[in-house]
């Protein structure tokens, strides 16, 4: 009989010790008794707990490069935008052709860029409209 096994069976799955027994053709109380002197209980509990440790740091990593990732959107944006208000501002002291409500619009989208809220998932749907008003307001430049 394989106890190394069984006994790594119970620990990393859900099988109940009666399944186990019956999958092995073990008596139910042979296996109990094993489990009890070698603490297989406690053993699948710890297991489960590291599992679910990975799990968390895993997700948490996750959400670290998704909020740097949109931290670095949110510079480049904060850039370009920069650069969209100056060449539209030179524009008009120069030439004054261009439409003030745009250079407005410009100003507004870097406002609004500037108060986004940390969480991921906003942020993803307000880069969106953000990218389309810099867009819009681009090619109403050329």
């Amino acid at each position: 009989m394989d106890w190394t096994k069984i006994k790594t069976e119970y620990i990393t799955t859900n099988i109940s010790q009666r399944a186990l027994a019956a999958k092995y053709g073990v008596s139910k109380s042979t296996l109990a008794k094993r489990s009890s002197e070698e603490q297989w209980v406690a053993l699948r509990e710890e297991c489960r707990g590291k599992i679910e440790a990975k799990s968390e740091q895993k997700s948490a990593e996750k959400i670290i490069d998704a909020v740097s990732d949109t931290a670095a959107i949110k510079a480049r944006l904060e850039r370009t935008f920069w650069n969209l208000i100056e060449q539209a501002a030179s524009e008009l002291t120069l030439a004054g052709t261009v439409d003030p409500a745009d250079l407005r619009r410009v100003v507004q989208c870097y406002v609004d860029m500037r108060n986004l809220p940390a969480d991921v998932q906003s942020n993803e749907e307000q880069h969106n409209a953000l990218m389309a008003a810099l867009r819009e307001a681009a090619k109403r430049e050329d």
